[in-house]
């Protein structure tokens, strides 16, 4: 039996859980932030109108950011699925790709950036057990990966995209949540015996008739 939709979520939707956790972390030190989860949603204005998340004129600064997965560590552990032991990954790599984006002044836009890298750099004991990363942890590095600003003051906007590699991995006690251990064995039919006296002779009814019982 396959586990649920939800639980394999919960242990391998790896870009919701890390976006979520981290924009979490931000939203905890006062900086706004979004991820690919919040794109397409809409939320009640306070006058009855479901207007969008992010509303792209107003939210600066604003952080938008967006995991991707990498390859597997090449780390294993045993799982039983449906009564039968398989080997399966445990540790993986990523990269979080953070685009900052402010009004075109570039003070505000210098400080904003900083304060990013910022929380990035000590993003780790930030981030492990924050709702929904309960069941995954990043490990203790956190690698700058690149650096690529972008000043439109013709449109009112300056972005930089920051991009940070990380390692992470899913917990032991996690992997308890998706096993389907041994079906429970089937008990072998019942049969119909004889129910005799003490001394070995069957009993029988007022009409003669042999007592019977089932014997599973």
């Amino acid at each position: 039996m396959t586990p649920n939709a939800e639980k394999l979520a919960a242990l391998y939707d790896f870009r919701n859980v890390l976006e979520t956790a981290l924009q979490a972390v931000f939203t905890a030190n006062q900086v706004t932030a979004f991820t690919t989860q919040d794109f397409g949603k809409t939320k009640d204005d306070g006058k009855g109108n479901q207007v969008p998340v992010i509303d792209f004129q107003r939210a600066r600064p604003r952080s938008e950011i967006t995991f991707t997965e990498g390859p597997g560590r090449g780390q294993f552990r045993p799982l039983i699925v449906e009564g039968q032991e398989t080997a399966v990954e445990t540790s993986f790599s990523g990269t979080f790709t953070i685009h900052c984006i402010t009004e075109a002044k570039i003070q505000i836009h210098a400080a904003y950036v900083v304060m990013v890298r910022y929380l990035m750099h000590t993003m780790v004991p930030r981030i492990n057990g924050v709702d929904p990363m309960v069941y995954h942890r990043v490990h203790s590095f956190v690698k700058d990966a690149s650096t690529s600003p972008t000043f439109e003051p013709e449109n009112g906007v300056f972005q930089t995209q920051l991009r940070f590699e990380v390692d992470f991995s899913i917990q032991d006690d996690a992997w308890e949540t998706i096993a389907t251990p041994d079906v429970e064995p089937v008990p072998p039919p019942s049969t119909t015996t004889t129910i005799d006296d003490t001394d070995g002779n069957p009993l029988v009814d007022t009409d003669g008739n042999e007592l019977v019982g089932i014997r599973s």
